[in-house]
C-alpha cells in the first residue's frame, strides 16, 4: 500500500520506533508526522512535524507538501540490518 500512496501521515501519540515512517520513506512517500520521540530519531527537520491540536497547521503543512512536490532525501541506510550489524561488530572489537 505504501507503494501506491503519495503521502503518509501519522497522527500517533506514541511510537517506540517509527518503523511505519521508515517503510513509507522507503516506498518514496511524502510524509507528515506528529512530533514524538520515535519519529524525532529518524527525522530532524521541523517541516515534517505537526501538532495534533492545531488543525490549521496540519491543513497548511499538507497543502505545502502537495505544492512543493519535493520528496524527502533522508538517509535511512543507518537503519538497514547490514549497517546495524557493522556497528555492533565494531563495538565488540
Amino acid at each position: 500500500l505504501y507503494g501506491k500512496a503519495s503521502i503518509f501521515i501519522s497522527a500517533s501519540y506514541f511510537e517506540s520506533f517509527g518503523m511505519t515512517l521508515l517503510e513509507a520513506i522507503s516506498a518514496g512517500c511524502f510524509f507528515l508526522v506528529t512530533d514524538i520521540k520515535g519519529y524525532r530519531e529518524i527525522v530532524a527537520s521541523n517541516k515534517y512535524f505537526f501538532n495534533l491540536r492545531n488543525v490549521n497547521e496540519i491543513k497548511n503543512k499538507i497543502a505545502n507538501l502537495i505544492d512543493s512536490k519535493r520528496k524527502s532525501r533522508l538517509n535511512i541506510n543507518r537503519f538497514y540490518w547490514k549497517s546495524i550489524l557493522k556497528k555492533y561488530e565494531v563495538a565488540l572489537k
